[in-house]
């Protein structure tokens, strides 16, 4: 028998097996080409921007237990128990700052933040659209924190990643200016037409498969 010609097959969630707004699920033909992919004796995982939390809803659907990439590279995990391999936080002053940021200009962000058991908890800012909205782009639940610069002056526990929205077809695209701003210690990444994403530097979807191999 021949040995499998790849090593593991990673899928990213929106926009590659789940439609705009999750329309329809997950198709019978990425079901059956997963359950294939996977008798073949090649392992499948799921690499996104979404929490371990979330995506802990999907994999029985897929029937995936192989670890998971999460929350943009920042939590590799078990999605059949919650337990976390890898963890890499924001640096704690770097969070602060894009916290006074996000009071200084009113931009609509959301901070994320491990309980260390699998589960995340989300502090935003404010609410501009309805609250459906934001559910979809960011999870659920959300704790709305005013003053974000409170929420991290009253704790040492730093952040997982931010999100803030930008929309670049209607204003400056702020990821380069983002990333000028808060230093090389860094990285945003636009993950969005209307949305850009801060982690620590070095920390993506890539860096969190490396620590699956």
């Amino acid at each position: 028998m021949k040995p499998p010609l790849y090593d593991l097959v990673v899928l990213d969630l929106d926009g590659t097996i789940l439609e705009k707004e999750f329309q329809g699920g997950y198709s019978p033909r990425v079901r059956q080409a997963i359950a294939a992919v996977q008798a073949s004796g090649v392992p499948v995982t799921i690499a996104t921007g979404r929490t371990l939390d979330f995506v802990r809803t999907q994999t029985p659907l897929l029937g995936i237990t192989t670890p998971v990439v999460t929350t943009q590279g920042a939590v590799v995990g078990d999605p059949v128990s919650g337990a976390i391999f890898y963890e890499a936080d924001m640096p704690l002053d770097v969070a602060r700052a894009v916290a006074a940021w996000a009071d200084a200009t009113g931009r609509v962000t959301v901070f994320y933040f491990s309980n260390g058991d699998g589960t995340t908890t989300l502090y935003q800012n404010r609410e501009v659209w309805q609250p459906e909205v934001y559910d979809h782009w960011f999870g659920t639940p959300r704790c709305i924190q005013p003053s974000l610069s409170e929420l991290l002056a009253a704790s040492d526990r730093p952040p997982l990643k931010f999100i803030s929205v930008n929309d670049a077809s209607a204003e400056p695209d702020l990821t380069p200016i983002l990333q000028e701003q808060f230093g090389p210690t860094m990285l945003m990444t636009r993950t969005h037409a209307l949305l850009i994403e801060g982690t620590a530097a070095g920390v993506d979807k890539g860096s969190g498969l490396l620590h699956l191999l």
